[in-house]
């Protein structure tokens, strides 16, 4: 399930972007502790670009489509 997500990220001076922190729709902030992938993806009509991000001890898949963050729900790191 898609649930749209506030990211606050870093840009590098050669346009790479560095998703740092989730906010959730509660307000409650999520550190995004390392980035181990990042994987261009081609979905339907739109490009989408999934990072594969580090959350506490969850791994978590964070994804960016058309200028929208949103975050495959999981309840047990959500709730």
């Amino acid at each position: 399930m898609k649930t749209y997500v506030e990211v606050i990220c870093s840009f590098s001076c050669n346009g790479q972007i560095k998703p740092m922190y989730i906010r959730w729709g509660n307000g409650t902030i999520y550190e995004i502790t390392k980035i181990n992938k990042i994987i261009p993806l081609k979905r339907d009509d739109s490009s989408c670009i999934q990072f594969s991000c580090q959350i506490g001890s969850n791994t978590r898949n964070l994804f960016l489509e058309e200028g929208k963050w949103y975050v495959e729900h999981r309840s047990a790191l959500y709730n």
